[in-house]
């Protein structure tokens, strides 16, 4: 068996367990256990763990904390806990939620730690309640990526340092661990910036600006093409000239494509606005942050199999979108970036997929990525904004 074909094959056999109820996903799996075992699943399951019961007992008023798997119970499918269960051996998945905080959001509770009540929003308190809970970890990862990816100088200044042990005064309830404890989050995030894994990050961000570059020209420049046509030249686009796709945002293209500016996230985009650009660097940000959640989930934490993610966001607009980063399942390998996410809602046109996220289209985009790190592919992308943004200029 070929590269490719096994590649095809193992990717139509997690297809399915994503698709099916327990039972038969319990039988695909045994019967390729040779093929998944370095694989982990995360199922709905009517009997699994309740996830999200512990926000329903805290009856939070007037913040929304925004879930992202379909199903309220959870099952997780692995090699271990089939081996513990085939030998009668006792094998307990441990899962923990994680809720991730937009910077907006860390941003008042810094105004709120330094006095400035006229700043921040009557509702801080609930962020407060959340956090004094002990329920879930807190994820403050992306006010660090949104601040310091591009200015890595940021980390130094006192306004960091203090919004940083601001937010663990409020974890931790003690200023002396909370300053111990900042100090090695701040080394931490240091050594992030400084670290070549930082520029997976920038490019992320940057594939994320450049989608939406994109897509806005075409919605704004190609009026007069077909919705499958529009659809068609963005998938091309980044196929052919980038090498990467990425599906939620195609969908997120579609969603545009179909009812235009109705959806709220892209409320500020008409033609001619002189600041078009600048909002769409902040909708780059707003998709990185939601994206990032998702990466979160296979950061490895001590004693901990698997991370759920929740996300609270003051944005609206963010709200109208969640829907299409909604999941139903999840493949995942421990410890690894390799996963495989089964979303709610697939909007892309059953002809774009057969042609450009199949296993072989795949293998080809990664064939001609050969070779190209990430800072090569940074350059590639930010010429391509360049001309993009020159051109919505």
């Amino acid at each position: 068996m070929t590269e490719e074909e096994f590649f095809a094959y193992q990717s139509k056999v997690i297809g399915k367990i994503l698709e099916s109820p327990l039972e038969e996903a319990l039988q695909i799996y045994t019967n390729n256990f040779n093929v998944l075992q370095n694989y982990s699943f995360i199922l709905p399951y009517s009997e699994g763990i309740d996830y999200v019961q512990k926000f329903r007992e805290m009856k939070l008023k007037n913040i929304d904390v925004i879930h992202f798997f379909q199903s309220d119970r959870l099952y997780c499918l692995n090699a271990q806990d089939c081996i513990s269960n085939l030998f009668n051996h006792e094998y307990e998945n441990k899962i923990a939620s994680c809720v991730s905080l937009d910077t907006q959001i860390q941003s008042y509770l810094y105004r709120n730690y330094i006095d400035a009540k006229n700043k921040i929003p009557e509702n801080i308190e609930e962020i407060q309640k959340l956090i004094d809970s002990r329920m879930c970890l807190i994820d403050c990862l992306p006010y660090t990526f949104e601040n310091t990816l591009f200015n890595p100088q940021f980390i130094k200044m006192q306004i960091y340092k203090d919004n940083v042990f601001a937010f663990e005064t409020y974890f931790l309830k003690n200023k002396q661990k909370a300053k111990i404890y900042s100090n090695k989050l701040i080394k931490y995030d240091k050594r992030l910036m400084d670290d070549e894994f930082s520029d997976w990050y920038r490019r992320q961000y940057l594939f994320y600006y450049l989608e939406l570059l994109v897509m806005i020209d075409i919605f704004l420049n190609h009026k007069n093409l077909k919705i499958f046509d529009k659809e068609l030249l963005l998938v091309k686009y980044f196929h052919e000239n980038i090498g990467l796709l990425s599906d939620r945002e195609l969908n997120l293209a579609k969603l545009l494509f179909i009812h235009g500016t109705k959806i709220t996230f892209f409320g500020k985009i008409q033609k001619g606005r002189k600041d078009i650009v600048k909002n769409l660097r902040n909708m780059a940000w707003d998709i990185f942050h939601l994206n990032n959640i998702f990466n979160g989930m296979l950061i490895p934490r001590k004693g901990i199999d698997f991370v759920i993610p929740f996300f609270i966001t003051y944005d609206r607009r963010l709200k109208d979108i969640a829907p299409i980063y909604k999941l139903k399942s999840i493949a995942y390998i421990p410890g690894g970036f390799i996963k495989h996410l089964y979303f709610l809602t697939d909007l892309l046109d059953p002809t774009i997929k057969h042609n450009y996220f199949t296993a072989k289209a795949f293998l080809d985009r990664q064939s001609r990525l050969k070779g190209v790190t990430e800072k090569i592919l940074i350059d590639k992308i930010q010429i391509e904004i360049d001309k993009y943004e020159e051109l919505l200029s």
